[in-house]
């Protein structure tokens, strides 16, 4: 009897530890996967080079990791954001809303991160965008934002981008450059329309080539709304399943910002570690023109709806066929009017 009694009481002591076993396990809390973060090289790695440097070291962040893409391979960022294997992505705006129209609003804008960072240099004195009819323009990035800049500035100064000028465009901002050389060294006037910091560095290679317009001058002379150039989008899902992550994000990312904007000498050392640029001193040089910011909330949204609207107005196609809604732009609850 008293073996039974023995055998009954450490099954039920047997029974008991499993009981608080799994009570602990259904108390630990989940943890949160980390988020897949993709950033272009040029200002959107400007940007993000002290979260790049953070996120280098082991387990320094742990909400996500970081990659970043060559911006002749954007296309592959995209495609990594469409099939979810990037969660949190900077794009040029245009992209943004191509990527709203072809998941059916499964993005959203959470932050504006780049400013207008365009400028067209060439060999040739000119002070007035109209004299551009008649001249090759060499740029980058056939159907993403610069072009789309570019046609629109050029429309409201009367210019037909079809017939007025002649547009080629090149995979870097140093074919672009060699290009409009060539046209030079033939006798032939042309421009190239490059970002920053490509601008800095190609200056700085070529004393005789000139500075001869800053889009951004060009375009507010033309526009009432901010050129925004950059922006950062979360697939919808991630951000409905885990705010919590994406929100350490921005905050980390503004710091980012925060320390670029605030530290050119150190932000110059990391922009060439992780290949941007391969010179310190025309990086520290180009950081004020990359005009890298982390806008969110109210004002963010209005800024960049207001973009879309002006590439929209311009082509269709620019922003994917359609006009987003407004909700393609994400206002945390704290952050609205």
């Amino acid at each position: 009897m008293k073996t039974k009694i023995r055998i009954l009481s450490l099954l039920l002591i047997a029974f008991m530890m499993l009981s608080l076993v799994s009570c602990n396990k259904e108390q630990e809390p989940k943890a949160e996967p980390k988020a897949q973060v993709g950033v272009l090289k040029g200002p959107t790695g400007v940007g993000a080079v002290k979260l790049y440097e953070k996120n280098s070291l082991v387990d320094s962040i742990g909400k996500y990791d970081i990659f970043m893409y060559e911006t002749a391979n954007a296309n592959a960022l995209v495609t990594n954001v469409l099939n979810g294997s990037v969660d949190i992505a900077a794009v040029p705006i245009n992209t943004a809303g191509i990527l709203y129209n072809k998941t059916n609003g499964g993005v959203s804008i959470i932050a504006a991160n780049a400013l207008g960072v365009l400028s067209m240099v060439g060999y040739d004195e000119m002070t007035d965008i109209k004299q551009l009819k008649g001249v090759t323009i060499h740029t980058v990035n056939k159907g993403a934002t610069p072009e789309y800049i570019l046609r629109y500035v050029l429309e409201k100064n009367g210019l037909d981008p079809q017939k007025d000028v002649e547009i080629l465009f090149y995979s870097t901002p140093a074919d672009a450059v060699a290009a409009a050389t060539a046209y030079h060294n033939q006798g032939k006037v042309s421009v190239a329309m490059i970002p920053e910091p490509a601008l800095t560095v190609n200056l700085t290679k070529s004393p005789e080539l000139k500075l001869i317009f800053d889009m951004t001058d060009e375009w507010d002379k033309v526009s009432t709304t901010k050129l925004i150039q950059g922006v950062v989008v979360v697939r919808n899902e991630f951000l409905r399943d885990h705010p919590d992550v994406v929100a350490t994000f921005l905050d980390d990312y503004s710091e980012s910002v925060g320390f670029v904007n605030g530290n050119h000498s150190e932000a110059a050392k990391l922009m060439v570690e992780y290949g941007i640029v391969n010179n310190e001193a025309v990086a520290e040089k180009s950081i004020p023109n990359c005009n890298v910011v982390c806008i969110t909330g109210t004002r963010m949204k209005e800024s960049v709806f207001s973009m879309l609207e002006v590439l929209y107005g311009s082509n269709p196609a620019s922003i994917g066929g359609a006009l987003p809604s407004s909700n393609i732009c994400y206002v945390a609850s704290n952050e609205a009017k």
